[in-house]
């Protein structure tokens, strides 16, 4: 279906709305599922999480349940409206992924913004309208083919920024200046690294690209990055780096799974280093691709890799959850 700039406009503005409605929705339902319920019984827990997976999972970035039947935890990313941000010399409008932690018994059913590891600016959302043929039905807009086209979006924000927050970047280097692809199944996310007042890295998804107006060098990046991540799209790097507040395990959860991250990229160092740089006026691009490169190298020259190959097939085997409940337990 040709969508022209006037109609994605409209339906871009349509799918927000829908967000919003579905957000709330999701919200009066939990409540109304769990209102006589009480959260002081462990009894309980089980019911309280499948009511909220039922109401939450399909309408968020991603989704996951973790921790012990003790002290089981809810991590989700919510889409989220903003309304004129200031961007450089103009506002524009964007959808940023609003974190909320949960854990069980400590619940308030008022919900808590944690912060956002990434947010996607208004023409993105419509170029992914026009682009990405996610639309059969004019009269009725399916948000969970958006969800779906932005899934691998979380996990590698939590990975860049915890990229970020490791590699050691010459002095004056301004990290804005870096960019990053992210993929997804019918194209490429085109991002820029931002940061607030406070220091604190998010990805910028600027623009998308579809599949046929790919380079070859954007295409290889592209199955690299998609066949890597492949079980990882709900995990809890993508909550980097508000991670914390959930278990007194869930750092080592999270390098866990960034170093199974890396291992499965360790054929594809090269083109991820390169995929984070643009032209800058005080350091070449050979300095920071050599710079990228090294760090990537290193961290994988400090691990076992048959412990990791180990690790990995094991996660592949049984899952996500299930592999951290196994990991957790040795710790």
């Amino acid at each position: 279906m040709f969508i022209d700039d006037s109609l994605a406009k409209g339906i871009t503005k349509r799918l927000i709305e829908q967000f919003d409605a579905e957000i709330e929705n999701a919200s009066s339902t939990f409540k109304k599922s769990t209102h006589f319920i009480s959260l002081e019984k462990r009894t309980n827990y089980e019911k309280i999480l499948k009511f909220h997976k039922d109401a939450f999972e399909n309408i968020s970035f991603c989704y996951i349940q973790g921790g012990s039947k003790r002290h089981p935890y809810i991590a989700y990313n919510l889409p989220t409206y903003w309304k004129n941000r200031e961007y450089e010399e103009w506002t524009e409008n964007s959808i940023h992924g609003s974190i909320n932690l949960k854990r069980l018994p400590e619940w308030d059913f008022n919900r808590h913004y944690y912060g956002s590891s990434f947010l996607i600016v208004e023409h993105a959302l419509k170029r992914i309208v026009q682009r990405a043929n996610l639309i059969d039905d004019l009269i009725e807009i399916d948000s969970s083919r958006f969800m779906n086209e932005l899934k691998y979006l979380p996990i590698w924000a939590g990975f860049i920024l915890f990229f970020l927050s490791d590699v050691k970047f010459p002095l004056g280097f301004d990290t804005r200046l870096l960019s990053a692809s992210v993929p997804t199944p019918n194209g490429i996310l085109l991002c820029k690294i931002n940061r607030l007042e406070s220091g604190a890295h998010f990805l910028e998804v600027r623009t998308f690209v579809e599949l046929d107006k790919l380079s070859d060098e954007q295409k290889d990046l592209r199955e690299s990055l998609l066949d890597v991540s492949q079980g990882l799209e709900s995990s809890i790097l993508c909550f980097f780096p508000y991670h914390e507040s959930l278990t007194k395990n869930v750092k080592f959860e999270l390098y866990e799974t960034y170093t199974i991250l890396l291992f499965r990229l360790k054929d594809s160092i090269y083109e991820l280093s390169n995929s984070f740089l643009e032209n800058h006026d005080d350091f070449s691009i050979y300095e920071l691709s050599k710079l990228i490169t090294e760090y990537f190298s290193k961290k994988l020259n400090n691990f076992d890799l048959n412990e990791i190959g180990n690790s990995d097939r094991r996660l592949k085997e049984v899952g996500y959850i299930n592999f951290m409940i196994e990991f957790s337990a040795t710790l």
